[in-house]
């Protein structure tokens, strides 16, 4: 996932809190909006023409911006048509409502004038320095390689004006597909992400969710929104990750009313079974939730806090993807008649032997050394262990934006040798963000590790309940309404989008 980055821009931020009217009685630990408004700067072509759908990502994006926590400035090279709505200034010209405005270059100065009017505020500021026309030279990135040079230079000098505009004006990110935005590699937004409306659409929801919006869609006008709760929205998000949920989920429900006896006062029942029937999505869920901390804390200047506060939700995670793994281990044994509870685990060769014994398909399905799925929970595994011994430890490390670091990770008492191996059934190591950076000790990105891990895991643990035979419990008789999950209701898919868990990374055991 894309993360914002530092505003460096002069002038600094302002501190802006967006109003909020708590529903909930008040008390000394009622909370308000956590987090500062969001300020995003919008290609106007974007919106044009965007309608309302339930399908529609760019309608889904432009809904969740109209959002009261958000504030949205469009831009075009053209500037604001005509019949926008104005507000009047006391001594200058009337600024364009919710939009940003460059006049012509005051080349005396060599400034251009900027002024950015959101509702009720009207700011004007000016870009001043070498930045566009380094920008309008700048033709090592390979921008719009089917125009002429002099229309390439033409072109980057407009993105630079407006990313520079942007930045002036306060912004987190620019929503643009402007092609030299997203290629440049020097610091010209000074620290604006410059982003396409995919990606933004998962920084724009993160930010909703951490603000305790759990919205699922939202008209663009923002006259109509539909939302659910925050348990009831990873909820969703967990089931829809885990489509083999439904048929393993039913199988042991019917089974566990069969085999329940009921008594004048009470029923005898297999709790603990029907119980593991939601467990892992019970797990999931909340590792849905630890991993929105991680990327909450990564959207922030890295320093130790920050760091610790990805690195606590990190823990969670592994924990809770393990969790979720070892439900279906406890399930498999019960279908496969086995007795070794304390034990079970796809992970424990010991266990896989008495699996085999009973369903070979099943256990060879997880072989460490040998199959996709065996090299996850290797992974996995292994760094869920650190939990045991030395904790996992931040380093610092430097950016192109002066006096701002990344976070990476390592992990102490893993053996990096090991997993690099295992990495390399997995997409390799350099997917994974698993680098050198000193000495004799291996670091990860977070975020990268934690997308792999997760999108990986999520598949693992689908596929244990694909490959677990539920239909022989006694008492399991599934349909095809029953062994095949629902279509997705327009919440159930839109939150899966929302929530941007992408897809696991490919199996490379074959390659070279």
């Amino acid at each position: 996932m894309l993360h914002l980055r530092p505003v460096t821009a002069m002038p600094e931020e302002e501190a802006i809190w967006p109003a909020v009217e708590s529903k909930s009685p008040a008390t000394a630990f009622s909370e308000r909006a956590p987090l500062r408004t969001l300020i995003a700067v919008v290609d106007a072509q974007l919106l044009d023409g965007v309608a309302d759908s339930l399908d529609d990502e760019m309608a889904l994006l432009a809904g969740l911006l109209s959002h009261p926590y958000i504030t949205v400035l469009r831009y075009s090279d053209d500037g604001p048509p005509e019949s926008v709505t104005r507000i009047d200034h006391p001594v200058r010209p009337p600024a364009a409502q919710g939009w940003i405005e460059v006049g012509p270059e005051d080349e005396a100065y060599r400034m251009f004038p900027v002024t950015a009017c959101d509702n009720t505020t009207i700011r004007e500021t000016g870009i001043i320095g070498d930045f566009v026309p380094a920008a309008e030279s700048d033709d090592a990135t390979g921008a719009y390689p089917d125009l002429e040079p002099e229309q390439a230079a033409a072109r980057r000098r407009a993105d630079a004006i407006a990313m520079c505009a942007a930045s002036m004006s306060g912004a987190h990110m620019y929503i643009t597909r402007r092609d030299y935005l997203l290629r440049v590699t020097w610091d010209l937004s000074k620290g604006v992400l410059a982003t396409e409306p995919e990606p933004a659409l998962d920084i724009v929801a993160l930010y909703l969710r951490a603000q305790g919006v759990f919205e699922w869609y939202r008209s663009i006008d923002g006259s109509g929104a539909s939302s659910v709760n925050r348990g009831m929205f990873y909820a969703y998000g967990a089931q829809t990750l885990l489509p083999g949920w439904w048929r393993w989920r039913n199988a042991i429900v019917q089974h566990v009313n069969h085999t329940s006896v009921a008594h004048k006062h009470h029923v005898d029942e297999d709790r603990e079974l029907r119980s593991l029937a939601v467990a892992p999505l019970t797990r999931l869920q909340r590792a849905l939730e630890a991993r929105d901390q991680v990327h909450r804390a990564l959207n922030q200047p890295q320093h130790g806090d920050t760091a610790e506060l990805a690195l606590a939700g990190l823990d969670v995670v592994l924990l809770m993807l393990m969790a979720a793994l070892d439900a279906t281990a406890l399930v498999a044994e019960r279908v496969l008649g086995l007795d070794s509870p304390r034990s079970a685990g796809w992970q424990s060769k010991a266990w896989l032997t008495s699996v085999r014994n009973a369903d070979a398909a099943l256990a060879d399905a997880f072989v460490k050394d040998r199959t996709w799925s065996g090299a996850v929970i290797l992974v996995l595994s292994r760094l869920r262990n650190s939990v045991h011994g030395v904790a996992a430890t931040p380093l610092g490390v430097g950016t192109q934006v002066i006096g701002h670091h990344d976070t990476l990770v390592e992990f102490p008492q893993v053996d990096a040798e090991e997993l690099a191996k295992d990495l390399a059934m997995l997409g390799g190591t350099e997917r994974w963000g698993m680098r050198k950076v000193l000495p004799d000790r291996v670091h990860f990105d977070p975020d990268k590790l934690l997308e792999n891990l997760f999108a990986a895991a999520v598949k693992v643990i689908d596929n244990t309940m694909v490959a677990t035979p539920v239909e022989s419990l006694e008492g399991a008789v599934l349909t095809d309404e029953l062994r095949n999950i629902p279509p997705l209701r327009p919440e159930q898919k839109n939150i899966r989008r929302l929530l941007a868990v992408g897809e696991p990374p490919p199996d490379t055991s074959a390659d070279g």
